[in-house]
């Protein structure tokens, strides 16, 4: 990502996650679901991640918690991996 908008996005993510964790500390539980559902867009934006590709990993994550391993061919699983501190990436 190198373009204003990209940048700009980025700066938008940055804020809109200082504000989550002030609607955190002021268990404001509504506010808290909006801002991760606006961050969560926004990070699929920012990298380039398609609502096929989010749908896929949601899958994934839902089969794991049920304890089930993902049936997705490889050439079809997500391109999405957690980051040394806890983030998804692409």
């Amino acid at each position: 990502m190198s373009s204003a908008r990209d940048e700009s996005i980025l700066a938008l993510i940055e804020r809109l996650e200082a504000d989550l964790q002030l609607a955190r500390e002021h268990s404001l539980t509504f506010t808290v679901r909006l801002l991760n559902i606006a961050l969560l867009d926004l990070r699929t934006t920012a990298h380039s991640i398609s609502e096929d590709e989010l749908r896929q990993f949601s899958d994934v994550i839902a089969g794991s918690v049920r304890g089930r391993k993902a049936a997705l061919p490889r050439h079809r699983r997500p391109r999405i991996s957690a980051a040394p501190n806890g983030r998804l990436r692409t």
